[in-house]
């Protein structure tokens, strides 16, 4: 069933400092519903008031806006596209708004609340549980991004994110079937550990990890590179060659801290470009990317096997 989200809606319904940075909760709001669209399979638009500035993009969902911004201009785009749609009766729109709420289901639309719609975004818990079956069932998992703290990691405890480093070697095999059986994780961890601690012997490289309480979360692993020879567009970059999130802390705004403490981190060294590689077929890590302003710049091209290539020629 098609899901139409009234975006500033679900942002504010919860007063946890969204208007410092409209912006980034847009995003975080934008990541949550990424997946998920993903887990569900559902099509999925979020409408905000206005186009965000700077845009986010995403190969997932749509993120629409109104046409021209006024008051209840978003209230009148998601109107337009309910009445618009040959079944309205097989869309939910999701809102507090009690204008919007009653003008969408005159047309035949099912409403969700807002607030109960987020908590079971960031949870993935269905809100009509008892206060006693949802506590039992989340224990301290419910905390969003706002509970999250980030720092430098010692190079010594370079160990910490090994889970993380298993968890991405993973989702990263999920997402290349084609490339056949990723290395053993105890492989895999040792070849990253050891190139993990070489750049962190490097001037300025530095390792952020993002913590609930003193659970790792998430962590990202940045060292500095020579700017372009061929482009005047920095003399020295920010290689971001990891930036992992638990699987079940994604969607809650974590990478999203990460990538803005990266790119502070940088700001603080005197670094005004940040690069990093995707895997192809990681399309929603390209699409988170993307929504934060990077841009495909070159392609990595790659292939295995030369050495059988020259005994056939």
């Amino acid at each position: 069933m098609p899901l139409l989200v009234d975006g500033m809606n679900v942002i504010g319904s919860r007063p946890d400092g969204w208007w410092k940075d409209r912006h980034a909760a847009m995003v975080r709001l934008v990541d949550m519903l990424e997946r998920w669209a993903t887990d569900r399979g559902e099509l999925v638009a979020v409408v905000f008031e206005r186009p965000p500035s700077p845009p986010i993009a995403s190969t997932v969902i749509d993120v629409a806006s109104a046409p021209r911004p006024h008051r209840d201009s978003a209230d009148d785009e998601i109107v337009r596209r309910v009445s618009a749609d040959p079944q309205p009766d097989k869309i939910r729109v999701v809102t507090s708004d009690q204008g919007l709420a009653e003008r969408v289901r005159a047309i035949g639309a099912a409403v969700e609340p807002a607030n109960a719609f987020r908590r079971l975004l960031e949870t993935g818990i269905d809100p009509a549980m008892s206060d006693r079956r949802f506590r039992s069932a989340t224990g301290n998992d419910l905390a969003a991004a706002d509970d999250v703290s980030i720092r430098r990691l010692d190079p010594a405890d370079v160990e910490l994110v090994e889970p993380l480093w298993g968890a991405l070697r993973e989702h990263h095999a999920s997402v290349s079937p084609h490339l056949g059986a990723p290395r053993a994780r105890e492989d895999s961890w040792s070849r990253r550990r050891a190139q993990y601690e070489r750049w962190l012997s490097e001037p300025d490289a530095f390792l952020l990890i993002a913590e609930l309480g003193d659970t790792p979360v998430g962590y990202a692993m940045v060292h500095l590179r020579a700017g372009s020879p061929t482009w005047p567009s920095s003399e020295r970059a920010g290689e971001v060659e990891t930036l992992s999130v638990h699987p079940d802390k994604r969607g809650r705004g974590i990478g999203t801290m990460l990538l803005h403490a990266v790119e502070s981190e940088l700001a603080g060294l005197g670094v005004d470009e940040l690069s990093l590689h995707v895997v192809s077929t990681n399309h929603q890590a390209m699409a988170f990317y993307e929504r934060h302003g990077l841009r495909p710049f070159a392609q990595w091209l790659s292939v295995a096997g030369i050495r059988r290539r020259q005994d056939h020629r």
